[in-house]
C-alpha cells in the first residue's frame, strides 16, 4: 500500500546561523516544532528528520523522534530528502507515494498548513504553500522567496527579488513561498536527474528547475504568521509570536 512520509531535512552548519536546528524557542529545539507540527496534522503515515549530523541523531533519540543520517555533501535540502525517501523505504518496507519536505528551520508551519499541502497532492505532483506578504521590508528581504502565479494557482516563477513590482507605486499584493513543499516519488526522483537550470542557480531556489523543464507547480494560499529562523533575529522574533500564542 502506498503511503505518504514528511522528512524534515536539518543540518548543523547554516552558514547565516551555525547550529540553529537545536536551538531553543520557548525552551523546546527549533526542529522538534517541526517534528511534532508534523505529527499533529495526523496526515502523514511516517515522519522522519534527515540530517547529516551527530548532534541531531542523538537529540532525536532522546527524544524517540524517527531519524536517519544522510550524506553531507547534499547542497539542496530536495537531495537530501530524496536519499532520506530511499533510506525510509528501504527501512520501512513500504512505498511513499506522496512526500512533503518539511525544512527544518520553519517552526510556524502549523499542522493545519501541512495537512494543506499533502492534499494538494491529490490535483498536482508537486505543490508549494504561499502565504501573503504582510510589509514591504518582507517583500524586498531576499531572504523571503516570493512567488508569482496564474489565476489557475500554477506558479510563474520563484525569485528573491521583490516580485511583483510596478513602475507606477500602486499597491498589490505579493506571496512569498512557505517551506513545505509536497512532492508525488516520481517527480522528486525526476529533479535529482535534472540538471541544475539557468533560474535555479541564478536564484538560489530549487524550484525554478521545474518551472525550466516545464512541470507544474500547484500553488496553495494558507492564512497565519509565517517566518523562518535564518538569524538570531528570527529565532527572537518566532519566540515572541510563539509565547504570544501560547497565552
Amino acid at each position: 500500500m502506498k503511503k505518504s512520509l514528511c522528512v524534515i531535512p536539518a543540518r548543523m552548519g547554516s552558514s547565516r546561523f551555525p547550529g540553529k536546528p537545536l536551538k531553543k524557542i520557548c525552551g523546546k529545539e527549533m526542529v522538534g516544532y517541526c517534528y511534532e507540527n508534523a505529527i499533529k496534522s495526523q496526515g502523514f503515515d511516517y515522519v522522519c528528520i534527515a540530517t547529516p549530523d551527530e548532534e541531531i541523531i542523538s537529540f532525536c533519540k532522546e527524544k524517540n523522534f524517527n531519524v536517519v543520517l544522510t550524506s553531507n555533501t547534499h547542497e539542496r535540502c530536495t537531495s537530501r530528502t530524496l536519499e532520506a525517501l530511499h533510506m525510509l523505504e528501504e527501512k520501512t518496507k513500504n512505498e511513499f507515494s506522496k512526500i512533503v519536505m518539511l525544512q527544518g528551520d520553519e517552526p510556524l508551519i502549523s499542522p493545519k498548513m501541512l495537512q494543506e499541502c499533502l492534499n494538494g497532492l491529490s490535483d498536482w505532483d508537486v505543490v508549494n504553500l504561499a502565504s501573503e506578504i504582510k510589509s514591504d521590508e518582507e517583500h524586498g528581504d531576499i531572504n523571503e522567496v516570493k512567488v508569482v502565479f496564474s489565476k489557475n494557482m500554477k506558479a510563474i516563477y520563484f525569485s528573491r527579488a521583490k516580485i511583483p513590482s510596478t513602475k507606477d507605486n500602486f499597491s498589490t499584493k505579493a506571496f512569498k513561498q512557505v517551506c513545505a513543499i509536497g512532492f508525488s516519488k516520481n517527480k522528486l526522483e525526476l529533479f535529482e536527474s535534472l540538471k541544475p537550470s539557468t533560474y535555479e542557480i541564478y536564484e538560489s531556489i530549487d524550484m525554478n528547475r521545474f518551472i525550466e523543464n516545464e512541470i507544474d507547480i500547484g500553488v496553495i494560499k494558507v492564512n497565519g504568521e509565517i517566518a523562518s529562523v535564518d538569524t538570531l533575529e528570527d529565532l527572537q522574533k518566532v519566540e515572541g509570536i510563539i509565547s504570544r500564542d501560547e497565552r
